[in-house]
């Protein structure tokens, strides 16, 4: 130890020269403020000049110290006077590069030091703590990269070829493994990733310069041999174990899940699985066979596939091209708004089908989009033009990517779109003062109908005015529509193509209200308030038949479900303080009136699946698959025969820790 500490003191006596110099340099950037030219407050400009001036000087000294500093004197031999001496290898070592790192520093420390005396001690938080970090890595990260590389190009070898060569390698794996990992959005596991390759990797970098010291002696030759065996193996292991970790973290599956969020398709079996794999992915989406337990994991996808009416065909979007490597070092790719898109088409009746893009692409996520009830035909909103008062519908032809027709839309409006027919394509714009409006600012829904072979928009209806955000139903033609307006307090009855007002469904203060038309063409109302909460049964026309009380008081919630069977609706209902997974399930028959109790800490998929749906239309069909979800405490998903009380796990739950 006191052979580290006189070579430490003895490489800061030589290098004094460089600590007076950034003194000089700190007065220097004292002066900032007396250009003419540097605008802004005296001290911030003081301030920020002697952080750069004290950055550059410890980047700048731990480069130039650590390449020369030991590989210079074992390349000459000089070192040899050291090794003669009763000092050991790891205190020549050590002692050089603790001297080298406290010149660095230090010269970090003289160059502030006139700035902070002028500034009176004051310093932002930022700028001390952008300070230290860059101190800290000039002096851990690159005087051991500057030492490790002055050995390397000091001994002249022909093996420096292959190093370069293993080099590429390791870092095109690291490259490789990352771009996957973000592409899968694995955003976090990748970072964990990153930082525990790079101390590892840096570690590597420092023990292998020891090695070079301690082995190679005063043989620059054989330090570089030293160093090279050490090095590249752990590079290269450590490579091979990031891939592997990334291996592990994308393999994963439904059951892998923490927690779900189930959006079942209107029929057939299939439904959209979606959620967090505690420790591994930060967002995994899923096509899931409920029947056979067979999935499609999908990738990137900015929102829950669109299913067409039948339940044969799944559409989604996914990014177009991977992430560039270099924007890892900033701001990932894939958070932009701005990154290109493409759709992806499944044809879920095929056994042997799998995802297949489209040629449909489009140069940022498009606000809203629907397909028609063959699965063939896909519309879009969205701005291909780069200029914000643009908004267009589009209609494509999926298996051809052939754009069919297309009309512009307000700008600030936004859209749900229905297929009619795959020829006619319905409209609802929710038009507002301005893109992105208050909740509270009130809005009109104007009705539109595209005729897809005409090529012609046309204007049919209106409705409103309205006092918020809105949320729209329609039945399966879209003959009627109910509007939820929740700030206006009231859902109103409408005519589905001139939006003429029929009836007013519910008004006033409600702590939870929904609606939906059942497959009859009936309508059915959940709804809670101080009374109680109670399930409302009304006619295509908007006249109540029936109302069935499910719970007396205040203090309780009600989600609707779908029917299990024509006119056999599934209501979920737990108190205000209760999470939705504590909800009990009741059968309600909306002809008879009578209730029944099927499970208690249970919640119908298809009450999930109501909300962010761009389809206004979606209803699951009577005694579908869908009506059979159901997840529960642990977060299971179960199918449950309500008939039978028959009950099959499709996904274990795995509670979040």
């Amino acid at each position: 130890m006191r052979g580290l500490a006189a070579l430490a003191r003895r490489e800061i006596e030589e290098h004094r020269v460089a600590l007076l110099a950034a003194f000089v340099a700190g007065l220097l950037a004292a002066g900032a403020p007396l250009l003419a030219f540097h605008g802004g407050n005296p001290g911030e400009v003081r301030e920020a000049a002697a952080v750069f001036v004290a950055l550059a000087l410890a980047a700048g000294l731990s480069i130039s110290l650590g390449s020369s500093v030991l590989s210079r004197e074992i390349a000459n031999r000089r070192i040899g006077f050291f090794f003669a001496r009763p000092i050991s290898s790891a205190a020549i070592w050590g002692g050089k590069l603790a001297g080298s790192a406290a010149v660095a520093a230090g010269a970090a420390a003289l160059a502030l030091l006139p700035s902070f005396l002028i500034n009176r001690g004051r310093f932002s938080r930022e700028m001390g703590s952008i300070l230290l970090a860059g101190v800290v890595l000039a002096v851990a990260a690159l005087l051991p990269i500057a030492h490790a590389l002055g050995i390397v190009f000091r001994s002249r070898l022909a093996r420096l070829g292959a190093d370069l060569v293993l080099f590429v390698l390791a870092a095109a794996a690291i490259a490789l493994t990352s771009r996957w990992l973000i592409g899968e959005t694995a955003v976090d596991a990748w970072r964990r990733a990153m930082v525990a390759l790079a101390c590892f990797l840096l570690g590597a970098v420092v023990a292998a310069g020891f090695a070079a010291v301690g082995r190679g002696r005063a043989d620059i030759q054989e330090a570089h041999r030293a160093l090279s065996r050490l090095l590249w193996p752990v590079a290269l292991a450590a490579a091979a174990l990031f891939a592997a970790y990334a291996k592990w973290i994308v393999s994963v599956g439904p059951g892998d899940l923490g927690w779900i969020w189930v959006s079942p398709a209107p029929r057939g079996d299939w439904a959209t699985v979606s959620g967090q794999a505690p420790s591994r992915v930060d967002k995994a989406l899923f096509l899931l066979e409920t029947s056979t337990g067979k999935f499609v994991k999908l990738k990137n996808g900015y929102a829950r596939p669109v299913f067409s009416a039948d339940g044969r065909a799944a559409v989604w979007l996914e990014t177009s091209h991977s992430v560039s490597f270099l924007s890892l070092l900033s701001r990932p790719e894939w958070m932009g708004s701005s990154r290109p898109v493409r759709f992806y088409h499944l044809a879920l009746g095929e056994r042997s089908a799998g995802p297949s893009p489209t040629g449909v692409l489009f140069s940022s996520p498009p606000r809203a989009w629907a397909i028609s009830s063959d699965g063939k035909r896909l519309a879009t909103v969205n701005d291909e033009t780069g200029r914000a008062s643009a908004n267009f519908v589009s209609v494509y032809e999926l298996p051809t990517a052939r754009l069919l027709a297309a009309a512009a839309i307000p700008r600030q409006a936004s859209a749900h779109l229905l297929f009619l027919t795959p020829d006619r394509l319905r409209i609802y714009l929710e038009e507002s003062p301005g893109r992105g409006a208050a909740n509270d600012v009130d809005r009109h829904l104007g009705i539109c109908e595209m005729d897809v072979i005409g090529k012609k928009l046309t204007e049919t209806g209106r409705m409103g005015p309205f006092a918020g955000f809105l949320v729209l139903r329609t039945d399966a033609g879209a003959t009627r529509a109910i509007v939820l307006d929740p700030r206006g307090r009231k859902m109103t009855l409408h005519d589905g193509r001139s939006g003429r007002q029929i009836a007013v469904l519910s008004s006033g203060e409600k702590r939870s209200r929904n609606a939906a038309f059942l497959g009859d063409g009936r309508i059915v109302q959940v709804e809670s308030s101080e009374t109680g909460t109670r399930v409302r049964i009304f006619s295509s026309d908007g006249e109540e038949q029936r109302m069935v009380a499910i719970r007396f008081g205040p203090g309780w919630r009600i989600g609707l479900g779908g029917e299990t069977a024509p006119g056999v609706i599934v209501v979920a209902v737990r108190s205000e303080k209760a999470d939705w997974k504590d909800s009990e399930c009741l059968l309600v028959d909306t002809r008879t009136g009578q209730t029944r109790s099927i499970g208690e800490h249970l919640f119908p998929a298809a009450a999930m699946a109501w909300w962010g749906r761009h389809d206004p239309s979606w209803y699951p069909a009577a005694g579908s698959e869908a009506t059979r979800l159901f997840l529960d405490a642990r977060g299971s998903l179960l199918r449950l025969d309500a008939s039978t009380g028959e009950t099959r796990v499709i996904l274990a739950g795995r509670p979040s820790p």
